[in-house]
């Protein structure tokens, strides 16, 4: 697979196993707000996590050494929903929070869970009959295990795409590491690099690439019907190993 992308990621080392110029992945990043159709199903509807990410903090009433707040992650990865925690914490020092937080990505199941369990905030209205957290993340896990994502592939163009907040502590980095500006609506993107979000956790290298190729090959490279889409003209110069110098003189230094 020959990838064109500005921005490397944690699994284009694999690319040294051989590269078929045949399979071109286009590796654009964009950010957007969520496509409807997509919010519709994605979205949290039980309150914790039906803005897009939020799900708890323990900032406010549970005495600990350190403050949690816990966002909602979901990267869409060749044909398959991966649910994922995301959690910034904040160390105590000297009585006060620190500026400096640690990000972490959770993307096992009953780690989640016992995250949640263990940082269950209990509001005024809580009682034994309220649903957890860690319920809640269940019952959405299992929504999720039952949408068909291949059409939200097509839609965008790409195997990967992810919804939720940024990975990291600063979404004002991020921007400038991508060039985008702040936009607050901004909660899904195309094209991610997956380092950023810990992805190695859930594939190695070399089957993170693997599963890309086999996707845009496969699921992406065929039309509904079965037959082929039409490679385009950028696409069929890289599949000949040609660049814009192929035909011309290069420029002398």
């Amino acid at each position: 697979m020959y990838i064109i992308s500005k921005h490397k990621d944690y699994y284009d080392g694999a690319v040294g196993m051989g590269i078929d110029k045949t399979i071109v992945y286009e590796r654009k990043f964009e950010a957007m707000s969520t496509p409807t159709n997509i919010l519709e199903k994605i979205k949290e509807d039980d309150g914790w996590g039906s803005s897009a990410s939020f799900v708890s903090s323990n900032a406010y009433g549970t005495p600990e050494k350190n403050k949690y707040d816990t966002y909602l992650i979901v990267v869409g990865f060749c044909g398959k929903l991966y649910p994922a925690i995301k959690t910034l914490t904040m160390k105590k020092f000297k009585g006060d929070w620190e500026e400096t937080k640690i990000v972490d990505i959770m993307y096992d199941h009953d780690e989640i869970k016992t995250f949640l369990d263990k940082h269950q905030t209990k509001g005024y209205f809580w009682d034994k009959k309220s649903k957890t957290d860690a319920q809640k993340f269940d019952e959405y896990v299992q929504r999720l295990n039952a949408i068909d994502v291949a059409a939200w592939h097509r839609e965008v163009d790409s195997p990967i795409f992810v919804w939720g907040y940024p990975p990291v502590e600063s979404v004002n980095s991020w921007e400038m590491k991508f060039g985008f500006e702040t936009n607050k609506s901004y909660n899904f993107f195309v094209n991610p690099i997956l380092k950023d979000y810990k992805f190695a956790k859930v594939f190695d290298p070399y089957t993170a690439f693997q599963e890309v190729q086999m996707y845009v090959s496969g699921v992406l490279g065929v039309n509904r019907d079965g037959t082929e889409f039409p490679a385009t003209e950028k696409q069929k110069v890289k599949q000949h190993g040609m660049d814009k110098w192929t035909f011309r003189r290069p420029p002398s230094k």
